[in-house]
């Protein structure tokens, strides 16, 4: 199967046989599903301090065979509907993750981490940008949210320049790479104001 977005212009376009080898080519990137060979390069970007300060799900120091056993789980959930990550990859090297998660609900969650040598670059906002369209398009989604630690001034503004909108509450929760409670600030895009944010 191929499929190409053509209701609206945009520079993306999607390509994939189906949804668990799905690749979605950007201007820059390739945000594609994960293989195990990429396992090795999870482990050295996300192993660093810098990353895992930032995302909460993410250990440090980062656990031998951990992201192969990340990996082996991906077809399960997307098979389930509960979990959408890509890779993302730039001039052929995997430079980080972004991803759709769920707990059951209507609304899908964004998480996203890029290697440190990637960030300022307007990377992540690109990869996210197709990402969403995927939720929207693809899955037909009402609304993505997203959850990021207070300070993390660098990850609130990419959600804001991809249209999320502050949700009004806040939730504190226990950092084990910070050894101490955190406070975590909710986005929330819905489907029509991603249209109008497109437009």
């Amino acid at each position: 199967m191929e499929w190409k977005e053509t209701d609206r212009p945009s520079p993306f376009y999607w390509l994939g046989t189906s949804m668990f080898d799905l690749i979605i080519q950007t201007e820059n990137l390739v945000v594609r599903t994960f293989r195990l060979s990429d396992a090795p390069r999870v482990r050295e970007l996300a192993g660093k301090y810098e990353i895992a300060h930032m995302v909460g799900s993410i250990p440090h120091p980062y656990p031998s065979g951990m992201a192969e056993q990340w990996i082996g789980r991906h077809d399960e959930r997307r098979r389930e509907g509960k979990g959408y990550p890509f890779a993302i990859v730039h001039q052929g090297q995997l430079i980080g993750s972004v991803g759709l998660e769920t707990d059951g609900g209507q609304y899908l969650e964004l998480g996203y981490w890029l290697g440190t040598e990637y960030w300022r670059r307007g990377y992540m906002s690109e990869a996210a940008k197709a990402v969403l369209q995927f939720a929207f398009g693809w899955l037909s989604k009402p609304g993505i949210q997203a959850r990021v630690i207070v300070d993390n001034a660098g990850s609130k503004r990419i959600l804001e320049k991809l249209g999320f909108l502050f949700a009004g509450h806040q939730e504190t929760v226990f950092h084990n790479v910070r050894q101490r409670d955190v406070e975590i600030v909710h986005y929330v895009l819905t489907r029509d104001a991603w249209t109008a944010h497109r437009i």
